[in-house]
């Protein structure tokens, strides 16, 4: 496994990394990168501020058992140059700090940018104050919506990340009688067989989730339908049970369009005090 360690040497990108950390494989290696501001760059003690925050990186990362192949510091806009790294080396996963807060989202940011246009999983991790009690598991969260997109982040996930001792929930979240058309509600017969077979879906969409994990060996504690909207569903059920990483596709069954992050995916990362790795699609 390799991953691309973004930071700008604050305590929200470090935050990340100690987030992350728990799910690196072992054997896994790193390039660390900082990209440095074209106003500074040419000034000499910048150059210096960033030659010894990059090796104090390395220091830290190595300390943790990650071996570091490269740090590297490229000149130009940060999303854009992250980018351009992952498309000339091979990345597992790009982690990547958030430093929004309760009152300031993170639209527009690097965080976001670059979860946007990633061909690679991101994890981020928001600055919060919240703390959570050690408990030596690891709480997990896939969000899934029945579309391929959602069973390729399972897949993906599974595949590069360490489930070593821990809790893993699989949620779908299920329309709610007032997203229904208003023809429908007025007919109780025809809403209750609505119903039914909302719930029918959802129960097939959690079996198909636990299948696909178990296949990878990877054991399922329980399968969570909820209902209401999508978003909201997610982040209240994740933050009250304290999960330490939401995992969820790019895009869902709104599918992919000129919105290049998914209208469910960025609202969770806009919102969640939680980890979240966010799946790209999967490219044919």
């Amino acid at each position: 496994m390799k991953i691309l360690y973004c930071t700008d040497f604050s305590n929200a990108a470090l935050h990340s990394f100690e987030k992350a950390l728990p799910f690196l494989k072992d054997g896994c290696e790193a390039d660390i990168i900082s990209v440095s501001d074209l106003d500074y760059a040419h000034i000499p003690i910048y150059k210096d501020y960033k030659l010894q925050n990059l090796e104090s990186a390395r220091s830290y990362v190595e300390s943790k058992g990650i071996k570091v192949i490269r740090t590297l510091s490229p000149l130009g806009n940060p999303a854009e140059e992250i980018i351009k790294r992952t498309l000339e080396e091979r990345y597992d996963l790009i982690v990547i700090g958030s430093r929004s807060n309760v009152l300031y989202k993170w639209i527009g940011s690097t965080s976001r940018k670059v979860a946007e246009k990633s061909s690679v999983p991101v994890f981020i991790a928001r600055m919060t104050q919240r703390v959570k009690p050690s408990q030596g598991k690891k709480d997990v969260l896939f969000a899934v919506d029945g579309s391929e997109n959602s069973y390729n982040s399972i897949t993906k996930a599974v595949e590069i990340l360490d489930f070593t001792n821990s809790s893993v929930e699989i949620l779908t979240v299920k329309q709610g009688k007032e997203d229904l058309p208003i023809e429908i509600t007025t007919d109780k017969e025809w809403l209750q067989r609505i119903l039914d077979k909302q719930e029918e879906n959802a129960r097939q969409i959690i079996e198909q989730s636990t299948r696909l994990t178990a296949e990878k060996g990877i054991k399922v504690d329980s399968g969570i339908i909820q209902e209401g909207d999508t978003a909201n569903e997610i982040m209240e059920y994740a933050e009250a049970k304290q999960k330490d990483l939401i995992i969820m596709g790019s895009h869902g069954r709104e599918g992919v369009s000129s919105v290049l992050l998914g209208s469910i995916s960025k609202r969770v990362l806009d919102n969640t005090f939680c980890p979240v790795m966010i799946v790209p699609t999967k490219k044919v």
